[in-house]
């Protein structure tokens, strides 16, 4: 199986002033991203085949979703890291682990914990979620002050978490499945999962069973409602209209 390729890098080099950025600032280069001025404690925004980013500060949100990843740290005295983004193309991160395996101070890093503003866009749940979760103690954020940070583990959580959400488990259930699950894949607990699963794939045949006969009565009711809706709308037949002088044969 092939590795997946690094999305985080650190450059530590400190032999003079700019030594580390100047470093990022090649690769980034020679892999082919343009690269934003960095001012100030503000990031640098990268994107891949462009040939101008504006400042940080200077970046509107539009143009900010647009970018492929960011470059941080401290310019003059470093370190300084990048972090690519999910939506950067994975040539392109190749690319530059390529450019930079070149370089000796630069290395892969683990990516950098999200704040709790960034995980709910990632993972398309609410703050109030994410503190729910909390309180029940399925995850565990890490706290920096009154901030919230969620590092790779946590938002590995998290996902599965979502994940089994989606199937429909509870949150009781769901922390029954992560103690299993963290348990590994043989004996018991894989056993305990497997039956789990089966019980939850039976319950969701059954509703969508339910659903379907609903459904079909929803359908009927629909098409009886509509038989009478156009019957009352249905003109009356014309009153024959006498003329003086003619006879008519009316209908027994």
């Amino acid at each position: 199986m092939t590795a997946p390729t690094p999305r985080s890098w650190l450059l530590t080099r400190a032999d003079r002033d700019f030594a580390a950025y100047e470093d990022a600032l090649a690769a980034l280069r020679a892999a082919g991203f343009g690269v934003g001025a960095m001012q100030g404690d503000d990031p640098a925004g990268l994107r891949f085949g462009a040939s101008y980013i504006a400042k940080w500060r200077n970046l509107s949100d539009t143009a900010c979703e647009t970018l492929h990843g960011v470059l941080s740290g401290s310019p003059r005295f470093g370190p300084v890291r990048i972090d690519l983004h999910d939506a950067c193309p994975p040539e392109a991160a190749l690319a530059l682990a390529r450019a930079l395996a070149t370089i000796p101070s630069a290395a892969p890093d683990a990516p950098a914990p999200l704040t709790i503003g960034e995980a709910v866009v990632k993972f398309d749940v609410t703050p109030r979620t994410l503190r729910f979760w909390e309180y029940r103690e399925l995850i565990a954020p890490i706290r920096d002050g009154q901030r919230r940070l969620y590092p790779a583990p946590v938002l590995a959580r998290i996902e599965r978490i979502v994940q089994l959400k989606a199937m429909g488990f509870a949150l009781e259930e769901i922390r029954g499945l992560l103690d299993l699950e963290a348990a590994g894949d043989a004996g018991v607990p894989l056993a305990t999962r497997i039956t789990m699963l089966r019980e939850r794939a039976a319950r969701l045949e059954d509703e969508q069973d339910r659903a379907e006969r609903a459904h079909d009565l929803v359908v009927e009711e629909l098409r009886a409602l509509k038989v009478a809706d156009e019957a009352d709308e249905a003109p009356a037949e014309p009153r024959p209209v006498l003329i003086e002088g003619e006879a008519h044969a009316w209908p027994a």
